[in-house]
């Protein structure tokens, strides 16, 4: 049951992510590039949330164990947390 809903927690906030993003792109976009802008942020969002799963299973399958996993993507999570963080410095769009 721990599981069970761990799993709904998860793919509520991945849901919830995506939303955002559609909310907060357009604020970084000029008005000409808007489109573009936000559909290249949802799209690597989205390859993101698509690879996350494959690279964890390769490596299940390969023999790691559980922690490894973790561990083997705590840099990756590293890079987009402080790419989030130096978002909220960059000056946004006046459009």
């Amino acid at each position: 049951v721990a599981v069970l809903i761990a799993v709904t927690a998860v793919g509520g906030f991945l849901l919830g992510a995506q939303y955002i993003l559609y909310g907060l792109t357009p604020d970084y976009y000029r008005v000409e590039t808007r489109g573009t802008g936000t559909g290249a942020a949802v799209a690597a969002s989205r390859l993101g949330s698509a690879m996350g799963p494959l690279l964890a299973g390769q490596w299940l399958g390969a023999g790691a164990s559980a922690t490894h996993v973790l561990l083997g993507m705590m840099p990756i999570t590293a890079v987009a947390a402080t790419a989030g963080v130096l978002l909220l410095l960059v000056k946004r769009s006046e459009a």
